[in-house]
């Protein structure tokens, strides 16, 4: 990243940290399907913004505006907590201890006035990567785990599901199904989860039909 001969060396740090973190804050679309077209546009025009600080000539996606950053070699020039954050959400596989590990550097980020705003943002990835790394794991998960693994980021747990079934819907959780089950009390991962519900019900509607022509 070239820098700017009339910034100091910690203004330049500050700078580069807010054009990762701003890219990083691109929502992960995996598909348009179950988005509307006022936020399809809505999102379109702030990759347009964020391609015009970068140079860029097209409209970008996520993954090619932090692969130019990175190419840029952008992390030798951000401060340390958002080089570390980096890696933690972009790089790190840790689905149990990756809220323990970021929440830290989450505290540092809020106290810095100029990287504070990227906060909420980040917080919804690192929700999204937890429950992508669960199920990529596990095929259910019980709620109090995930109510106790999310715990350090100080949200109501009511506002995290919000949060999971918004990604589902517009596809930034990349798995096939996330079933929150409130009576069993767990969430449920994949293909699986849903075809071995369907047999369920259809055993228990056959054995309901046997017990009839019995009793007749």
């Amino acid at each position: 990243v070239e820098k700017n001969k009339g910034l100091t060396a910690e203004e330049s740090s500050v700078l580069a940290s807010c054009v990762l973190l701003s890219a990083m804050s691109i929502p992960l679309q995996t598909s348009q399907a179950g988005t509307t077209y006022s936020h399809r546009e809505s999102q379109k025009q702030k990759n347009k913004k964020m391609a015009l600080l970068l140079g860029f000539e097209l409209n970008p996606k996520r993954k090619s505006i932090l692969q130019e950053l990175l190419d840029e070699e952008i992390l030798d020039a951000v401060i340390p907590e958002v080089r570390d954050i980096y890696l933690a959400l972009e790089c790190t596989f840790s689905p149990l201890d990756l809220v323990k590990t970021t929440e830290p550097v989450f505290e540092k980020l809020r106290a810095n006035e100029k990287l504070a705003n990227y906060v909420p943002a980040l917080e919804k990835l690192l929700i999204i990567r937890v429950v992508t790394q669960l199920a990529e794991v596990f095929y259910s998960v019980r709620l109090d785990t995930l109510e106790n693994l999310l715990k350090p980021l100080n949200k109501d747990f009511l506002d995290i599901e919000d949060i999971i079934v918004k990604a589902v819907k517009s596809k930034q959780i990349d798995v096939h199904s996330v079933h929150i089950d409130h009576m069993a009390g767990c969430v449920h991962f994949g293909e699986n989860f849903m075809e071995e519900h369907r047999t369920r019900r259809l055993l228990t509607d056959m054995s309901r039909g046997l017990n009839t022509i019995c009793v007749e």
